[in-house]
């Protein structure tokens, strides 16, 4: 009787242990059963299983048209992840400890690249194929645009930079992403908007919540440019949490084209029977 705690204790601690390794083991051929159907769904979601590396298996896989690695402890992932899945369309990479991503130029069909959430520099994007339509880098230490993503991205129509350190944008910025639709810049330190954005004939949506946007001054003039206003189809332009008040922004030049783009869109809104949010820009 004297001894029956230690040995149950002891008992336990074992299979104890024995739990863990056959826990390891159920998770290592979780992720090797999700790579062997990958191959006939043409998807993989390896979201969540603590990968330190990515499984070399998952290169053999050479239909998969999405891959998605969410939420892992990746730091770098494989050079070979840009020449070997020639039909990938989706890839996402969110919420890993990336600091640089691998030349992807050889995913001719990439359309969506998911990479917010890690430690990526604007020197750690190497090359990028200029299928993308939709690029979400949001949550990096950028500290600059990457060349990269605004330069070599025509085709691109959503581009998300939020929370990425960026206390100014490139002048040309707007001349190279002509097909933009929707950017979004919340939670930056920016003060302007390059002239260059007036380029930008098919952006609907503009997001610059929390960021540095101020009054119009004689000095500086004002941070968004009148043409912004009236050359783009922007409807929808959120600047809550910037030092500007909604007065303020009434007095821009330009700002009259966009609030009758604003009413048209009310008014349609309503003939349709839908009823669309129309406080003006976030701002009181």
């Amino acid at each position: 009787g004297v001894f029956a705690p230690f040995s149950f204790k002891m008992g336990n601690s074992l299979s104890g242990s024995r739990g863990k390794d056959k826990n390891l083991q159920r998770g290592k051929s979780v992720v090797q059963q999700k790579i062997a159907r990958a191959g006939v769904a043409g998807q993989l979601n390896l979201d969540g299983q603590g990968l330190k590396t990515l499984p070399p298996q998952v290169l053999a896989v050479e239909r998969l048209k999405n891959l998605s690695i969410r939420n892992n402890k990746l730091k770098a992932l494989p050079e070979e992840i840009g020449a070997v899945f020639p039909q990938l369309k989706h890839l996402s990479v969110d919420a890993n400890a990336l600091e640089e991503l691998p030349s992807l130029l050889g995913l001719t069909r990439l359309t969506h690249l998911s990479a917010s959430d890690n430690q990526l520099m604007a020197t750690g994007l190497v090359a990028l194929p200029g299928s993308l339509t939709k690029l979400e880098l949001e949550g990096n230490p950028l500290g600059v645009v990457p060349d990269v993503v605004y330069q070599l991205l025509p085709n691109l129509t959503s581009l998300n930079l939020t929370r990425t350190s960026l206390a100014q944008l490139p002048e040309d910025f707007g001349l190279q992403l002509l097909q933009l639709e929707e950017l979004f810049l919340d939670s930056n330190a920016l003060e302007a908007v390059p002239e260059s954005f007036a380029a930008m004939g098919q952006l609907k949506i503009l997001s610059m919540k929390l960021n540095r946007i101020g009054p119009k001054t004689k000095e500086e003039g004002q941070p968004i440019p009148e043409a912004f206003f009236e050359a783009t189809a922007v409807q929808s332009l959120e600047l809550e949490g910037n030092p500007l008040t909604k007065e303020a922004l009434m007095e821009f030049d330009g700002i009259q084209a966009f609030s009758a783009r604003r009413v048209a869109l009310k008014n349609k809104s309503i003939s349709g029977g839908t009823m669309v949010e129309f406080d003006f820009c976030g701002l009181d």
